[in-house]
């Protein structure tokens, strides 16, 4: 449901960067990773300096147990 209103959300505004920031949120806690990390790296085009972002990609990739690639989001 709060997906559903992210969603609607994001149809009037799509360059929300915090919008797309949520809905990777909300993808993540309903397991759809991949999904999710397009709606991190779309909050990034909207909004380069976003940190809650890069630290959102960080910890997914960091779920997919990949330590190198979590460690460089951490550093840009």
């Amino acid at each position: 449901e709060a997906l559903v209103g992210v969603e609607r959300a994001l149809a009037l505004d799509e360059a929300a960067a915090f919008r797309w920031l949520h809905r990777g949120q909300l993808l993540v806690e309903l397991g759809r990773l991949d999904e999710a990390e397009r709606a991190f790296d779309r909050a990034l085009v909207e909004e380069q300096d976003l940190d809650l972002a890069m630290v959102e990609r960080a910890a997914l990739e960091a779920r997919r147990g990949r330590a190198d690639a979590a460690a460089d989001w951490l550093t840009k």
